[in-house]
């Protein structure tokens, strides 16, 4: 008899939750069922496991395991996108944009739109000049980083953290600060797959495929935040080209330029209605 595995949590942990369902060492052993960020039934049989993602380290709180309760991490990595900000301009747009057509704003870029600074000076100040002085610390990001994933790990008895240290420069782990890749999320599969079934292997090839059948790319890729060429020369992000390309709601592949010219245009539009209105 296959015991009941709830899994809870976002849009990742829905994925970790296809994923382990369509796995077959799991598969034999658990049914698995998603409830997005909902409570969960009560289960007086004892039968059911719950696996749940948890938002954020409580100072209080236990976040290792217990006989009937397994807690994992939401997944986030804002060291590459320093500048990243809300953007008050950003309305829901669907059936295209559900979230909007830029969730993700740019400090530096809304406060040049905001001061009336022409586009190719914008461009100038933005590209040309390097990572100014007055923008954040990227060691100290990095440092930061480093810390509070380090103690995540040890919060939750996980190894996810050191995967995303060891492996950032070299792999593309986050699509925005929010979105892990599907090798990301492959590698928080596996661990928590070897510690549903102690002493077994699942293929990673087995992982990813599961992870990505259902759809045309990334499980999380409808967009791809742009990386500021500053950033990726000092952190070594060898994925990062002047040609890398963006994807832009499942429509469009953008240069980092192209993004960014159509987010000032939005933004400044946005801007323009607040002085006129």
């Amino acid at each position: 008899m296959r015991r009941s595995l709830i899994v809870t949590g976002d849009g990742q942990a829905e994925v970790v939750a296809r994923t382990l369902g369509a796995l077959p060492l799991i598969s034999e052993r658990y049914e698995t069922t998603f409830f997005f960020d909902a409570p969960v039934p009560e289960d007086d049989s004892g039968e059911s496991l719950l696996l749940e993602q948890v938002h954020s380290i409580e100072p209080n709180e236990a976040t290792r395991s217990s006989e009937r309760r397994m807690r994992f991490p939401q997944l986030h990595f804002d060291l590459l996108w320093p500048l990243a900000t809300i953007n008050p301009a950003n309305r829901a747009d669907p059936p295209r944009f559900p979230s909007g057509p830029f969730p993700f704003g740019d400090a530096f870029l809304q406060s040049c739109i905001a001061a009336g600074l022409g586009r190719s000076e914008i461009f100038r100040l933005y590209f040309l000049n390097g990572w100014a002085d007055s923008w954040p610390n990227l060691d100290g990001l990095l440092n930061r980083e480093t810390m509070r994933l380090q103690a995540q790990d040890a919060a939750f008895g996980s190894r996810i953290g050191a995967y995303v240290l060891e492996h950032f420069r070299e792999r593309r782990l986050f699509l925005t600060p929010h979105s892990p890749t599907n090798l990301t999320l492959g590698a928080l599969v596996a661990e928590l797959a070897e510690r549903l079934v102690p002493d077994a292997r699942i293929d990673p090839e087995e992982i990813a495929y599961a992870i990505a059948s259902p759809y045309d790319a990334e499980a999380l890729g409808s967009l791809e935040l742009p990386i500021h060429p500053a950033v990726a020369a000092h952190l070594g992000l060898t994925w990062v080209t002047p040609l890398t390309r963006y994807n832009y709601f499942d429509g469009e592949i953008l240069t980092d330029r192209e993004y960014y010219v159509r987010f000032m245009e939005h933004v400044g539009a946005y801007v323009d209605g607040i002085g006129t209105g």
